[in-house]
């Protein structure tokens, strides 16, 4: 090591830095990745929040439980919907995941968002679609359910994708991450 104005290691002059041992790539990726996958989690925590919001007044009947909530007034929700649910459990599997850096459980998280999340949230924006175009197109939410005075298929719509984009961030992570921690069977030379 190098000291300010101390005394200069013999045999050499400071310019053998470039062959000084450094920190293999794939470590890199792991940690910026790791940190991408933490925050990405914890968005997907909110979106949650979001969807048990909008799926609790159907809950809560099934449950037995009558409340009255303050919250406005949304179509049913169809069965499609609740099984958005089915990905909050696995988002602690997948941070526990990230902690070990295994990656076994990670492919599991990566199929539960493909499963539960991605193709729900991608059938429902199919079946909003002839809604959300009507509003679009005419301006008009005639016949249409509204929240907070706007057209409940195309508010719905509008976060549904926005959690496309975080689910498909979560993919391209978990992938990288995957791939950083696979074994290298290279022969080194």
């Amino acid at each position: 090591m190098a000291s300010r104005g101390g005394k200069m290691v013999s045999g050499t002059d400071g310019n053998d830095f470039q062959h000084r041992e450094r920190v293999a790539g794939q470590y890199s990726v792991s940690a910026t990745n790791k940190a991408r996958l933490k925050g990405l989690v914890g968005v997907h925590l909110l979106l949650g929040v979001v969807h048990l919001v909008r799926l609790l007044p159907s809950l809560l009947p099934l449950l037995g439980i009558s409340l009255l909530l303050p919250l406005p007034h949304t179509p049913l929700p169809s069965p499609l919907e609740y099984a958005w649910l089915v990905s909050l459990p696995f988002t602690l599997l997948a941070m526990s995941a990230c902690k070990r850096s295994k990656s076994g459980p990670l492919q599991v998280f990566q199929l539960v968002l493909l499963l539960a999340c991605i193709s729900t949230s991608l059938i429902t924006l199919f079946i909003l679609s002839p809604d959300t175009i009507q509003f679009l197109v005419t301006g008009s939410s005639k016949g249409q359910d509204t929240v907070l005075g706007y057209p409940y298929p195309a508010l719905w719509s509008v976060f549904l994708l926005l959690c496309l984009v975080v689910h498909i961030a979560q993919m391209v992570v978990i992938r990288t991450l995957v791939q950083a921690w696979a074994p290298r069977h290279g022969k080194r030379l």
